[in-house]
């Protein structure tokens, strides 16, 4: 079974995030709300992560070097449009905006061959 893991400080977008996951298959997933929590919960190896790159008063940078260097596979959703976040669009991750809506969620997974069991 595929293991999601979403890292989003705003629980109603988590919960959005979560159901279209589930609508998608998707059964296996966890969270976290924190910068720490996230470095956590990737240690433990999911398949793949949904990351938003603002976290409080933090980004997500040190958790998308980790979760790169162990080469799981993350999408990156944002509700900022930064020139600084399309440079890791043009690495090859996909890059989604707030209010991420079903059909790019999918397509999203789909570009990183993730898909449920």
């Amino acid at each position: 079974m595929i293991s999601i893991l979403i890292v989003e400080d705003e629980v109603m977008i988590a919960l959005a995030l979560e159901n279209m996951l589930a609508d998608l298959g998707f059964h296996k997933v966890e969270h976290a709300i924190s910068l720490e929590e996230a470095l956590a919960a990737a240690a433990l190896g999911p398949d793949c992560a949904i990351v938003d790159y603002k976290l409080g008063h933090e980004t997500a940078e040190p958790l998308l070097r980790m979760l790169d260097a162990r080469a799981i596979p993350f999408i990156l959703v944002t509700g900022y449009d930064d020139r600084a976040l399309k440079s890791i669009a043009d690495a090859g991750w996909p890059l989604l905006t707030k209010p991420t809506l079903p059909e790019a969620l999918s397509s999203a997974l789909d570009r990183l061959g993730i898909r449920a069991a």
